[in-house]
């Protein structure tokens, strides 16, 4: 894996009113974005709005920010009254998790929460609560637990141990949130699958205004 990856997920099943959200809530932060058609092709700067699978509407965001990603994902869940599942994947180092549940944070990990220990008090923050995710996602807290572990010591050299045998991705893997999802009932965009429906594009420099940073 290369780059940075940010994705959102929410639970609901209109991938149009997904897009129309997020065009209104960069309005409402002084960006215009704009809504194409899936087959207008990939652009720099663009959030790609997935077709709807198993209740899901994933978006992948554009990479410039994950602050940015996060933000519009918490809106969405908001106006939608819904769970909005949030990931980021930083190269092959580490990969980090939001849940927001209309529009309130529930919970939030990171498999590297030493990564940034220059950042005074970060650290504790980033800890998860299985239980609180399981409850929020409907699933026994068994299943997901070794993904919502951080990575210490030894583990992270240890490129062969999956949270379960048939996963994809172990654990020291950013990708790895790929079979996080799949326990939760969510599937990554892989192969057209879910297919592309639409892409909302945004101006240069659009993360800054929504965000609110020099």
């Amino acid at each position: 894996m290369s780059g940075v990856v940010e994705l959102g997920a929410f639970r609901h099943d209109d991938a149009g009113e997904v897009a129309r959200l997020v065009v209104a809530y960069a309005a409402e932060r002084g960006v215009e974005a704009r809504i194409g058609s899936a087959d207008g092709g990939k652009i720099a700067d663009q959030a790609d709005v997935y077709e709807p699978l198993d209740g899901w509407t994933v978006v992948m965001w554009p990479s410039t920010s994950a602050e940015a990603a996060a933000e519009m994902a918490q809106a969405v869940s908001g106006r939608l009254n819904t769970i909005a599942s949030c990931v980021s994947a930083y190269e092959d180092d580490f990969w980090s998790h939001l849940i927001f549940d209309a529009g309130r944070e529930r919970d939030r990990f990171t498999s590297r929460p030493d990564y940034f220990e220059e950042e005074s008090g970060t650290e504790h923050r980033w800890i998860s609560d299985t239980a609180v995710v399981a409850g929020v996602f409907g699933v026994d807290a068994r299943e997901i637990t070794d993904y919502l572990t951080p990575l210490t010591g030894d583990e992270l050299d240890d490129d062969d141990r999956r949270a379960h045998p048939d996963d994809e991705y172990a654990l020291t893997d950013a990708w790895v949130f790929v079979d996080f999802w799949r326990r939760v009932g969510i599937t990554y965009p892989d192969a057209d699958v879910p297919p592309l429906q639409f892409g909302v594009s945004f101006p240069p420099g659009w993360e800054k205004a929504i965000t609110g940073s020099a």
